[in-house]
């Protein structure tokens, strides 16, 4: 997180830029204010964080160097762990819309695997 808010210190300040910088400093906050660094929650963390920190810890939980180590949990774990989150690390919301098309997610995720394979043979 410090590493890219540094990198992200020596751009021009666009607006894209900007926007950047705030969620590489939130996306590790929790809709409940137990996150870090500043423990913000609820509206003072930007919407594009909350949604990069779902993205993560789903593919996070999916992948095989991930949360989990070895082992990997099923699709319907994932989406327990996702849905029991929902008011505490996740924005309910957001989260929400995510798991009403999650198996979509699980589909365009298997297929960006298969088209990165291909592109690195």
């Amino acid at each position: 997180m410090v590493f890219g808010n540094n990198i992200l210190k020596t751009y021009i300040q666009t607006k894209f830029i900007l926007i950047a910088k705030c969620i590489v400093v939130q996306q590790k906050e929790h809709f409940d204010g137990s996150g870090f660094p500043k423990r913000s929650s609820r509206n003072r963390i930007y919407n594009a964080s909350y949604i990069v920190s779902l993205v993560e810890t789903f593919d996070a939980l999916l992948s095989k160097n991930g949360y989990y180590g070895d082992g990997i949990p099923s699709k319907e774990e994932v989406y327990f762990i996702l849905q029991s989150e929902m008011g505490n690390r996740f924005h309910p919301k957001i989260t929400e819309i995510f798991l009403d098309d999650f198996e979509y997610f699980i589909q365009l995720r298997e297929k960006i695997i298969r088209q990165n394979k291909k592109r690195s043979l």
